[in-house]
This record gives structure tokens, sequence and C-alpha cells, in this order.
């Protein structure tokens, strides 16, 4: 059950992260609506939501107490600090799941 609940969170995690990255480009594109524009920002605040609960999730897997409120800050640091094997997980991570969506967003 709790291998379930990790995966269903890390789909529906990514799932808003590529949405978020989207709608990003068409802010800074064609821009939004007055229309548009709730839907886009109740997108941002699940999506949010969704990050930080991941990252409080993956402190678990990773023995890591989380000090960051997002899952990217988390991987940014043990990217930067840890030379062991949290740092290779989480470079992985950023580069087969973020990166794709986000060239600059573990860097």
């Amino acid at each position: 059950m709790i291998i379930l609940f990790y995966l269903l969170l890390i789909f529906f995690t990514w799932t808003f992260f590529l949405a978020v990255m989207h709608l990003r480009e068409v802010r800074d594109g064609v821009g939004f609506t007055y229309v548009n524009i709730i839907p886009a920002y109740a997108v941002l605040i699940v999506g949010l939501i969704l990050d930080a609960s991941l990252n409080i999730a993956m402190s678990i897997p990773l023995l890591d107490v989380p000090k960051e409120t997002l899952l990217t800050g988390k991987f940014k640091r043990l990217i930067k600090e840890d030379m062991g094997w949290r740092g290779d997980v989480a470079e992985y991570l950023c580069q087969h799941f973020l990166v794709p969506a986000d060239k600059n967003h573990c860097g």
C-alpha cells in the first residue's frame, strides 16, 4: 500500500510539474487572459502542494530530513553537497524527470 502511495504521489507530482512548466511557457509567450489565469493558478497551487508533499515523503527513502520546501531544492542540495548515494539518486532523478521539461531546473 505504501509503494502504491509513493507511485501515485510521484506520478501526480510529475504530471503537475509538466503542466506548470507548460504554463510558464504560455506566460512567457502569448500570456494569459482573464479567463484562463484562474485555472492556471489553481494548477500551480495544486502542483506546489504535491511537490511539498513529495519532498516530505522522499525524505524517508533518501534518509534525509527536509530542509527545503520543494523537492527540487532538496535535489539541488544533495547534488551539490552529498557525494554519496543520495547525491547520485538526486542527480539521476533530476536528469531523467525534471531536466527534460526544464533544462535549468536542477542546475
